[in-house]
């Protein structure tokens, strides 16, 4: 709901000779000034009430009731429980925290890099007019042969490929992956240890498993992670 500025000023504070609504356009029209500036938000006198509005001091009882109701916690919510954004790799699913996450985008054309060293390196797309390094995720992890999202220079052929774009220690980077799933929500309790069968499939990069809609789902660590990259772009 919107208040106009006629109608707080006013309101308060009451030294403010709220002529407008007199004299102006809120009023009976016969202020001198009309004629010159046509409207009164136009005028320098509506301009300076409004200044003195913004400069009046709030009550010392207000300050002490928004502080007390910010220092208490939301009701319903565990300020312990993080937030993952979950996608999917071939058959495999993982997660990374949702502040690592900038944006998801529809997969696009990845124009190659020739040359480059580290085969991880897919190339360069455009996201939004900003040319970004794509990285294998599947190769980051060492995923088995079919294990990751089919990484070509036209993207995965699913509808659902995306390109998920994260920050890493040099900026931004797109990954190719197969699905987003959505963000999902748990406690640090929940968090299984990585099985010792995936000991050469990315465990390094991994802070444990989640089991969430009957999916086992990979937590990543974003900070192993970012370094790995940083490491293939170099």
């Amino acid at each position: 709901m919107s208040t106009s500025m006629p109608e707080v000023i006013a309101a308060v504070p009451p030294a403010v000779d709220a002529c407008w609504n007199r004299i102006g356009v809120k009023g009976d029209k016969t202020c001198r000034h009309l004629e010159q500036h046509i409207h009164c938000r136009n005028c320098p006198i509506y301009s300076a009430a409004g200044r003195a509005v913004l400069d009046v001091r709030s009550p010392e009882e207000s300050h002490k009731s928004w502080s007390s109701q910010l220092e208490v916690a939301p009701s319903g919510i565990d300020t312990r429980t993080h937030s993952v954004m979950t996608f999917r790799l071939g058959a495999e699913y993982f997660g990374l925290p949702v502040r690592s996450c900038k944006e998801v985008v529809e997969a696009r054309f990845i124009h190659s890099l020739p040359h480059h060293p580290h085969a991880a390196v897919l190339g360069v797309a455009n996201v939004r007019g900003v040319l970004l390094i794509c990285i294998s995720l599947s190769m980051v992890l060492r995923l088995p042969p079919g294990g990751g999202a089919q990484e070509t220079r036209e993207g995965s052929g699913s509808a659902a490929a995306r390109l998920l774009v994260i920050e890493s220690v040099t900026g931004p980077v797109a990954i190719p992956v197969d699905e987003v799933c959505g963000v999902s929500r748990y406690h640090p309790h929940d968090l299984k240890p990585v099985p010792t069968t995936l000991a050469k499939t990315g465990v390094s990069h991994s802070q444990g498993v989640l089991v969430l809609a009957q999916r086992s789902i990979g937590v990543l660590d974003v900070d192993r992670l970012s370094q790995t990259i940083t490491r293939t772009l170099a």
